[in-house]
């Protein structure tokens, strides 16, 4: 028979891992999720560390084919999480593998909160766009990608948060996670546009008479900052949008799902700096954007 003390000690063990992951991939992230109720905090902060693990991938990998491969390692763990009972799952032996403790974990929440195999497999499918130098061609190829890498994500979260039950939430996870992801891609898409990789639409930049060779030249300037005001005020819409509807959430009974929301708090003072510097906008301070999210949970 198993030993219960040693089981506790091994997830004990595997939690702190994630913990201690997600701390130094996304501090932000796990600053958030510090901010739950002490119920579902772990998982929550487990889960966010699958997600920060699977974003950096491509950052970690020269060739496009390594990340292939680690990216269908992860599609492997999530098929079988889906077929292995919540008893079998914390116990299946992933020791070799680095972050094997991060994906038992993974394997637990599946089980623990019905997490859907198909949306998981979304989430880490859509990161193969990032492994190669392809261009976003149009919005709605944009949206398509925003909604697997960044909306569906937060939708869980909030699933975690909601014991396993899917909270309807649509509208307010897809405005998020483009105000997340414009603003995001907008703070680096003069970097990209240095690799030729372009993760904004071109469809945007076309509109003002630029093709793709001026947006890697980063020239005409004033017809590029042109572009990048307009999908500026863009993501600025969409965040009006979503803190709309997560100002409503106490009211509506879904009070407890904010934690997946915080994020937006950091949309405004990155906005700001963007409009100062729309080709190498500075990064605001890290006690700052802590200092949004407290003052966001707060609310």
């Amino acid at each position: 028979m198993p030993d219960q003390h040693t089981d506790q000690q091994a997830d004990q063990l595997d939690q702190a891992f994630c913990q201690d992951h997600l701390r130094k991939l996304d501090p932000l992230r796990h600053f958030m999720a510090l901010t739950a109720g002490e119920t579902h905090r772990d998982d929550l902060i487990a889960f966010y560390a699958f997600l920060g693990e699977i974003e950096r991938i491509p950052m970690q990998v020269t060739e496009p084919a390594m990340g292939e491969i680690r990216l269908q390692w992860w599609r492997d763990i999530i098929a079988q999480g889906a077929d292995l009972g919540p008893e079998i799952s914390g116990q299946h032996d992933m020791s070799a593998n680095a972050i094997g403790p991060l994906a038992k974990r993974l394997q637990q929440l599946q089980a623990k909160y019905n997490l859907p195999k198909g949306q998981l497999d979304q989430i880490v499918e859509a990161r193969t766009f990032d492994l190669y130098h392809d261009v976003m061609p149009d919005w709605e190829a944009y949206e398509t990608y925003v909604g697997e890498t960044s909306a569906l994500p937060i939708m869980l979260a909030c699933q975690i948060l909601n014991n396993g039950d899917h909270p309807d939430l649509a509208d307010l996870c897809g405005n998020t996670a483009m105000a997340l992801s414009l603003t995001s891609h907008l703070y680096e898409w003069s970097a990209r546009a240095n690799q030729k990789q372009l993760f904004l639409p071109l469809a945007a930049f076309k509109a003002h008479g630029l093709d793709q060779n001026e947006l890697w030249a980063q020239e005409p300037a004033e017809k590029i900052t042109q572009s990048l005001s307009e999908l500026r005020e863009k993501a600025a819409d969409y965040h009006k949008l979503a803190r709309a509807d997560y100002d409503g959430l106490k009211q509506s009974g879904k009070g407890h799902l904010a934690t997946a929301f915080l994020q937006l708090s950091c949309v405004p003072p990155r906005l700001k700096q963007l409009r100062k510097s729309p080709f190498s906008a500075r990064k605001v301070p890290l006690w700052q954007l802590y200092w949004a999210i407290w003052r966001l949970a707060g609310r």
